[in-house]
Protein backbone atom coordinates (compact mmCIF):
# COMPACT_ATOMS: atom_id res chain seq x y z
CA UNK A 1 0.00 0.00 0.00
CA UNK A 2 1.40 3.20 -1.11
CA UNK A 3 2.27 5.16 2.58
CA UNK A 4 1.23 9.18 2.48
CA UNK A 5 4.66 9.69 1.61
CA UNK A 6 3.95 8.25 -1.73
CA UNK A 7 6.26 5.49 -0.75
CA UNK A 8 6.19 1.69 -0.42
CA UNK A 9 8.46 -0.38 1.88
CA UNK A 10 9.74 -3.74 1.03
CA UNK A 11 12.50 -5.29 3.67
CA UNK A 12 12.89 -1.89 5.25
CA UNK A 13 13.85 0.02 2.05
CA UNK A 14 11.43 3.03 1.04
CA UNK A 15 10.70 3.24 -2.77
CA UNK A 16 8.65 6.38 -4.34
CA UNK A 17 5.97 5.51 -6.43
CA UNK A 18 4.42 8.50 -8.27
CA UNK A 19 1.15 9.09 -9.89
CA UNK A 20 -0.44 6.80 -7.22
CA UNK A 21 -2.98 8.10 -5.06
CA UNK A 22 -2.53 7.59 -1.19
CA UNK A 23 -3.31 4.66 0.42
CA UNK A 24 -3.73 2.51 -2.92
CA UNK A 25 -2.64 -0.99 -3.37
CA UNK A 26 0.10 -1.77 -6.17
CA UNK A 27 1.28 -4.80 -7.51
CA UNK A 28 4.88 -5.43 -7.56
CA UNK A 29 6.81 -7.66 -9.44
CA UNK A 30 10.24 -8.01 -8.53
CA UNK A 31 12.99 -9.34 -11.23
CA UNK A 32 16.59 -10.28 -10.26
CA UNK A 33 19.25 -9.45 -13.14
CA UNK A 34 22.08 -12.03 -11.99
CA UNK A 35 24.19 -10.52 -14.30
CA UNK A 36 24.82 -7.46 -13.36
CA UNK A 37 23.75 -8.55 -9.67
CA UNK A 38 20.95 -6.00 -9.70
CA UNK A 39 16.81 -5.99 -8.88
CA UNK A 40 14.16 -4.57 -10.96
CA UNK A 41 11.05 -3.26 -8.95
CA UNK A 42 7.98 -2.93 -11.38
CA UNK A 43 4.93 -1.24 -9.70
CA UNK A 44 1.67 -1.90 -11.40
CA UNK A 45 -1.12 0.27 -10.90
CA UNK A 46 -5.18 -0.07 -12.10
CA UNK A 47 -3.23 -2.54 -14.67
CA UNK A 48 -0.82 0.15 -15.77
CA UNK A 49 2.77 0.29 -15.24
CA UNK A 50 3.26 3.29 -13.03
CA UNK A 51 6.79 3.49 -12.15
CA UNK A 52 10.23 1.04 -12.50
CA UNK A 53 12.87 1.01 -10.00
CA UNK A 54 16.52 -0.68 -9.97
CA UNK A 55 18.61 -1.77 -6.98
CA UNK A 56 21.55 -3.58 -5.98
CA UNK A 57 20.71 -7.02 -4.90
CA UNK A 58 23.16 -6.50 -1.59
CA UNK A 59 20.85 -4.21 -0.27
CA UNK A 60 18.41 -7.18 0.53
CA UNK A 61 19.26 -10.28 2.56
CA UNK A 62 19.96 -13.52 0.50
CA UNK A 63 17.47 -16.47 0.27
CA UNK A 64 18.71 -19.89 0.47
CA UNK A 65 16.61 -22.67 0.25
Amino acid sequence: MVNAYHKVSFHGIDMEVPHVPLREFVTICVIPDRKRDLIEFRFWWNKKLVHTVVLSKTLFPSVHF
